[in-house]
């Protein structure tokens, strides 16, 4: 059997790596049985493999090692632990924490329905559950091309599929519920009105800065990804912020493509940067028509009498 080429076989590799994108884990709190204050929280993440060892894994180790630092890891009161899992499929019993966080990560969900149902499960009756959401807001376009063509920048270097408005984001959480058979569907009743009990929803990316300092006051979420030097206030947030710079993008750009010819990076490497690159100046571009946000928060309570909408698959 003939060899493979250095260069098939970093492809093959890429190739591999690519199938392999989208692990999904859940970090969670636990405390000891004899705590005074027994609280639970749930956190769930979202990673990718990387090209020699998995973020999720990274993740947590990275997560594992300050937790240890700061004496958070173990069994006792206040103290937490890692499992790996899926957000659709959470690997936890009903009623099992007080508390369910999810930040930036389950824009990746096929449904925000279903993943809210799976998270409003394993919440105890009376639990809390908060979210900060990937959106499109209410003046985003479906009709307007150059709208449709910035979200579809954002989700293909982001891998989201069909990203949700606003209004279906708040229709998601407060319904926590899905089509069975059409033209049923199942709400969950939560005292007068069909919904999960919200306590607070808001676009948190159009906060102001409570700083004295103007330049903070002044700045826009999206500023640090338009390379805007002018705006930062550190030496730390500018490098940050150079660095994404279309003339940097530009060096990189030409060293990558060196490589390429070398054989030292897969012909994938190319098109894997000008995706990051368009998902990235997409995302700025949603900030600036102000089309999209990466931080539309919504909180709410698990009712006392919440019944899964479909008993079966929870």
């Amino acid at each position: 059997m003939p060899k493979q080429a250095p260069r098939d076989k970093a492809q093959a590799k890429a190739k591999t790596e690519k199938e392999d994108l989208g692990t999904k884990y859940a970090a969670h709190w636990t405390p000891a049985e004899n705590a005074s204050k027994s609280q639970t929280i749930a956190a769930v993440e979202v990673a990718r493999k990387e090209r020699r060892k998995n973020y999720a894994t990274v993740a947590e180790e990275r997560a594992i090692k300050y937790a240890k630092k700061e004496g958070l890891l173990g069994d006792g009161p206040g103290q937490a632990q890692y499992q790996e899992g899926d957000f659709m499929h959470l690997p936890f019993p009903d009623d099992h924490f007080d508390f369910v966080y999810a930040i930036e990560a389950t824009v990746h969900a096929s449904s925000l329905e279903k993943v809210y149902t799976e998270i409003a499960r394993v919440l105890k009756p009376g639990g809390v559950f908060g979210v900060y959401e990937w959106l499109m807001t209410d003046k985003f376009d479906d009709t307007n091309e150059e709208h449709v063509e910035i979200r579809q920048r954002i989700e293909r270097g982001n891998g989201v599929v069909g990203m949700s408005t606003v209004k279906e984001g708040l229709d998601a959480f407060r319904t926590i519920g899905y089509n069975m058979a059409p033209p049923l569907r199942y709400y969950v009743l939560i005292g007068d009105i069909d919904s999960l009990e919200m306590y607070h929803h808001e676009n948190m990316a159009l906060r102001i800065s409570p700083s004295s300092d103007p330049k903070a006051k002044n700045k826009k979420w999206w500023y640090c990804i338009d390379g805007d030097t002018t705006q930062t206030t550190n030496w730390t947030d500018w490098w940050l912020v150079f660095r994404l710079k279309k003339s940097f993008f530009r060096i990189g750009y030409g060293l990558t493509w060196a490589m390429m010819k070398v054989g030292l990076a897969p012909k994938v490497a190319l098109e894997v940067l000008r995706t990051l690159a368009m998902s990235v100046w997409g995302m700025r571009d949603g900030g600036r028509e102000g089309i999209f946000t990466t931080s539309y928060l919504m909180v709410g309570r698990k009712p006392e009498g919440w019944v899964h909408p479909k008993p079966k698959e929870g």
